[in-house]
């Protein structure tokens, strides 16, 4: 049984069936001890990512974000995404608020609307 660590600082036990130790050693046999080392490390690396550290790093300010509203490419490619809504309903309102807020103009949004042997396409520019 091992101790694990989660990223909100709980820790937990881990245990393992007898074949994966089993299976460990034949990878410690096969590769050797260093890469047996980094496959463990690589193994027992926290399995949630906290999201919150990571965007705020990437997160840009609004003066950013104007320098990349008015700058125009020479040769602008169209961006498409299509996404089924049957699934995704309660989401909708975010995903839509998401992409008009999109610093690159020149895209299409694709929606399907997807009942039993019908599809449906609406497009928004």
């Amino acid at each position: 049984m091992i101790l694990q660590e989660r990223s909100n600082g709980q820790t937990y036990k881990r245990s393992f069936p007898p074949i994966q130790y089993r299976k460990g050693l034949r990878y410690l046999k096969h590769y050797g001890l260093k890469e047996f080392w980094i496959r463990l490390h690589e193994r027992f690396e926290p399995e949630e990512v906290p999201y919150g550290p990571w965007y705020r790093g990437i997160q840009t300010d609004e003066e950013t974000l104007e320098k990349q509203r008015k700058r125009k490419f020479r040769w602008a490619a169209d961006q498409h995404c299509g996404t089924c809504i049957s699934d995704t309903e309660r989401f909708l309102r975010q995903m839509l608020d998401s992409l008009l807020a999109q610093t690159y103009e020149n895209w299409e949004l694709c929606l399907f609307k997807r009942k039993p042997g019908v599809i449906r396409t609406c497009r928004l520019c």
